[in-house]
């Protein structure tokens, strides 16, 4: 077994972590943030990106993500103003901090 160390906790970083993870490795996530001041970015999750989720964390693993469907995706500039609204079907949106929780 070896020791790994995954600087960063966005998708690429944590879907590393779990990889080396369930081959048996000892892994660190070093994420900048830190837990008590959750970062208010989010992930969203496409139907197909769940169910890998769902196959690497389980059923039980999914429902603990404490996320919420998004059925749309507001696109706005600087101001504020609305440039462009993108229909989501089946997407989840997830705290950035739940998946590092769970890991």
């Amino acid at each position: 077994m070896s020791s790994f160390v995954v600087i960063g906790g966005g998708i690429a970083g944590l879907s590393f972590g779990l990889a080396l993870r369930k081959e048996g490795h000892d892994v660190m996530i070093c994420e900048r943030s830190r837990p008590e001041h959750p970062p208010g970015h989010a992930f969203l999750i496409q139907p197909q990106a769940g169910e890998a989720l769902k196959r690497s964390i389980g059923e039980a693993g999914m429902a603990e993500l404490h996320g919420s469907a998004i059925e749309r995706l507001t696109i706005s500039d600087h101001l504020g103003t609305s440039l462009q609204e993108v229909p989501l079907d089946g997407w989840i949106c997830v705290k950035r901090s739940e998946p590092l929780r769970l890991l």
